[in-house]
């Protein structure tokens, strides 16, 4: 590998590097959103994930054309660190590695946080089904009387 395609792979694996540190970033902070279960927040973290990952993924794209190899080709990455003899540029895509690691470990987490939230607002609207559902639902009135009554959420006909 000649010197020139060192420091363009080195140069492409510093930047995605800060990509993914970035994209930790993100998603700690989605995190934040989620248990705050801020819409706005969330919004505006998933397009800059989107942006992140196709920065990612074109830089990756550049990096393997350089070396000859297409994301596609089978074992791409075992090919492409076979062709990283400089310890410099070994120690940077370890690091890279590292981070994606982490950015896997945190989405992990932050898909724990959607399916637990989903599963509550199942829960809820069973139970809401199940209060609809039920003949003698308790009521209140404006003077604070509970009576028992029919339906009262039923949709009534003009």
């Amino acid at each position: 590998m000649n010197d020139n395609v060192k420091t363009f792979l080195k140069t492409a694996i510093r930047h995605e590097l800060n990509l993914a540190q970035t994209l930790y970033d993100l998603l700690a902070q989605e995190q934040k959103y989620l248990e705050k279960r801020h819409v706005e927040g969330l919004n505006q973290c998933n397009e800059e994930k989107v942006k992140i990952l196709s920065e990612i993924d074109q830089s990756s794209q550049r990096r393997l054309k350089v070396l000859g190899l297409r994301s596609i080709t089978p074992n791409h990455i075992q090919l492409f660190e076979s062709q990283l003899t400089d310890h410099e540029l070994q120690r940077e895509w370890d690091s890279l590695k590292d981070c994606f690691s982490q950015c896997k470990v945190q989405n992990e987490i932050n898909g724990k946080i959607i399916e637990l939230s989903q599963n509550s607002v199942t829960r809820a609207m069973n139970l809401l089904r199940q209060s609809r559902s039920q003949n003698n639902a308790t009521t209140y009135s404006a003077k604070g009387y509970v009576s028992k009554s029919g339906n009262h959420l039923n949709s009534t006909k003009a």
